[in-house]
C-alpha cells in the first residue's frame, strides 16, 4: 500500500474529507521527492493535489503527475488562502485534517 493510499484510509476511519501537508518532512513523506516546495492536499475519493508556485511547476509536474497528483499553480498575486479554499470547494471539503510540524489538527465546517 502506498503513502498516499495509508492517508486516504486514515481519512476515512477519521470521517475527513482531506488532509492538508505542509512543511518538508511531511512533504517528503508524502511525495517521495526532496526537490519540491509547496503544499499538498490528500483527498479522501480524488488524486492527491500538489499545490505550489511557478518557480516549481515544472519539477513538481516531471515528478508528481506519473504518481498520480495533480500539479496546481498558484497565482501568486493573491493568497494561498485563496488557491487552497477553491480546491477544497471544488472538491466538497467540509471536514479537513491539516498536517503541521508533526501535528494533526482537525478543521470543521471548510467552507
Amino acid at each position: 500500500m502506498n503513502r498516499i493510499q495509508i492517508l486516504q484510509d486514515y481519512l476515512g476511519e477519521q470521517h475527513a474529507d482531506a488532509m492538508m501537508l505542509t512543511g518538508e518532512v511531511n512533504l517528503i513523506y508524502v511525495t517521495c521527492t526532496t526537490a519540491l516546495e509547496g503544499q499538498c492536499l490528500i483527498f479522501k475519493n480524488h488524486s492527491p493535489v500538489f499545490v505550489t508556485d511557478g518557480r516549481y511547476t515544472e519539477a513538481a509536474e516531471q515528478q508528481l503527475i506519473p504518481h498520480g497528483f495533480q500539479v496546481v499553480t498558484r497565482n501568486n498575486t493573491q493568497p494561498l488562502y485563496h488557491c487552497l479554499s477553491e480546491l477544497l470547494r471544488e472538491h466538497g471539503v467540509e471536514k479537513l485534517m491539516c498536517l503541521i510540524n508533526r501535528h494533526i489538527q482537525h478543521i470543521r465546517n471548510v467552507l
